[in-house]
């Protein structure tokens, strides 16, 4: 028999994403990435092939991926639990 834990909440599986984020998201391929500073991220597209890296050096740092096709893709921070989902229109 299998009793549901109605205090789990989905913030409780997906944890800490280093309150990083992306705005405009959707966007045309530039973007800002907010609460980042100090952190190494890496850009992936939706099969995992790395895209961009950068060590990022300020709150509010911008990035142009125009040239990339429009999708879906994850600004990660190297924290396996820490992933932001960003659309290129």
């Amino acid at each position: 028999k299998v009793i549901a834990n109605p205090t789990l909440d989905i913030n409780d599986v997906i944890s800490d994403n280093d309150n990083i984020s992306c705005y405009p998201n959707p966007s045309k391929g530039v973007f800002n990435i907010y609460n980042a500073s100090g952190k190494n991220i890496s850009i992936t597209d939706i099969l995992g092939k790395e895209v961009y890296s950068e060590n990022i050096k300020s709150d509010n740092f911008p990035v142009n991926l125009k040239n990339n096709p429009k999708g879906i893709y994850f600004v990660n921070t190297g924290n396996k639990n820490s992933s932001v989902k960003i659309i290129i229109e």
